[in-house]
């Protein structure tokens, strides 16, 4: 999955999704860093920059769902580190879907948007 996206070519908050594929390679590594895994956390924050939808969130939802089952299985359906914020992050993008939030944030005031 992630090698069979063209990452240039979504959008995010800020532009392409061109930055992304850095950020999700860091959360292959295994055993990451602290510092390491808070800088592509930080990175996954492009597709849902307050709390808005992206059309690379898709893509990015779905690489961290396999990346939870892969880190899962490897080892033994324990979590680790770098699981419960990548749940946690899926559970948020989750979240700014749902259409009661959509609704919440597409208030309006004489008929323009806040």
């Amino acid at each position: 999955m992630l090698r069979g996206t063209d990452w240039a070519s979504p959008e995010t908050a800020f532009g392409t999704g061109e930055e992304l594929y850095p950020c999700l390679v860091r959360l292959l590594d295994p055993g990451p860093t602290v510092p390491e895994a808070r800088a592509a956390f930080g990175g996954l924050e492009l597709v849902r920059h307050q709390n808005s939808i992206h059309e690379a969130t898709a893509p990015v939802a779905l690489f961290v769902a396999a990346l939870l089952a892969r880190r899962g299985t490897q080892r033994g359906g324990a979590a680790d580190d770098v699981c419960a914020p990548l749940l946690g992050w899926l559970a948020d993008v989750a979240h700014d879907c749902d259409d009661t939030c959509a609704a919440a944030g597409e208030r309006g005031f004489d008929g323009n948007y806040l």
